[in-house]
Parts: structure tokens; C-alpha cells; sequence
């Protein structure tokens, strides 16, 4: 395992600990690359840091040299509404000529960062089209992603972890906060 092209070793449990440099008022990704033979998998975090030395990773995004994920982290909706949200898929090289199938599954959770799934939020659905596809390196893909509310559903946030795979692989993951309004 590297990290920022630092080794780290990785546990029986497959975590790892790494130590890195990061300057104040700064942004940039944090990289890290597992290796196993000839094949590679690599993951970065996008991040800034403020003035007061406090690290931020920045929700909704997942940031490789190559092909990138992207959607709006937080979302306003009014009751008995439906709108349209943006995910950009972009492709690069990384891809290779195999052409994987992408997929998107959304789930709701307790809070940000929160992988547990909790049962589907009556009142609130997502309605993804199409919900997988074949990719190809360099492109870009705007699957459609739509939120629909009704009447009975409460104000408040709502939290929901977007998972992407390829080739039903996990590739990538973001979180989203949606405020019913």
C-alpha cells in the first residue's frame, strides 16, 4: 500500500495508518493505491484545510488521476416535489478497453459518512435512469437522477450513501444530505 507515494503497511484487518504533510489554507488529494502482482487500485480523498489547521474532506466527490465522480452534496426539496439532481461520471484511461459496467445504488443512512442502511423512507423515493451501463474511457455520463417527494413526507434532513461500481465492484461513494423543506 502507498500513500502520497509513502509505503504503508497493511494490517491483518485490511486498514492501514499513514502519516502525511498537509499545509494550512491548502487543498489538494490524499492518494492512496493498493498493489497486488501487476494489478493496481487506486482511491483518492479531495480535501482542504482553513486557516485554523482543520481538515475537511469534501463531501461528494471522488477525485483519481483518471475518471471522476461527482454530485451535489447537499440538495433543498419541498414537499410534494420532484427535481432533477446532476451525477457526472467522467472516464479516463484508467477505464482501459474491457468497458465495465457502471452502477449506481443509493441508500438512505443515519448521517454523513454512515454506510449502514437503514429501510426505504416512505414518501421519498430516487428513480435512476438508466441504473447501469457500459462506460468507455473518456467520456462523460450525466446518468439521470430524480427525487420525488410526496405530502406525507417530514421536513428535516435526510441522508443517503451513493455507492458506484464497476463491473460490480465498488468504485466509489459519496454521501448526500437532502433537507425536505
Amino acid at each position: 500500500m502507498e500513500v502520497n507515494g509513502i509505503s504503508a503497511e497493511i494490517s491483518a484487518d485490511g486498514s492501514f495508518i499513514a502519516q502525511i504533510l498537509l499545509s494550512k489554507n491548502n487543498a489538494g488529494t490524499i492518494k492512496a493505491t493498493a498493489t497486488s502482482g501487476d494489478e493496481k487500485d487506486t482511491y483518492s480523498w479531495a480535501y482542504s484545510i482553513d486557516n485554523g489547521g482543520t481538515l475537511n474532506f469534501i463531501p461528494g466527490q471522488h477525485v483519481d488521476d483518471y475518471s471522476r465522480i461527482s454530485v451535489d452534496p447537499s440538495i433543498d426539496i419541498k414537499s410534494d416535489e420532484t427535481i432533477d439532481i446532476n451525477l457526472s461520471l467522467r472516464t479516463g484511461k484508467d477505464i482501459g478497453y474491457i468497458h465495465p459496467v457502471y452502477q449506481l445504488e443509493i441508500s438512505r443512512v443515519r448521517s454523513l459518512g454512515d454506510r449502514n442502511e437503514l429501510p426505504a423512507l416512505p414518501g421519498l423515493e430516487f428513480n435512476i435512469s438508466p441504473i447501469s451501463f457500459k462506460v468507455y474511457p473518456w467520456i462523460n455520463y450525466h446518468p439521470n437522477i430524480q427525487i420525488v417527494t410526496n405530502g406525507d413526507l417530514e421536513t428535516g434532513d435526510y441522508y443517503f450513501h451513493f455507492n458506484s461500481y464497476l463491473d460490480n465492484r465498488l468504485w466509489s461513494e459519496s454521501w448526500v444530505t437532502v433537507e425536505v423543506k
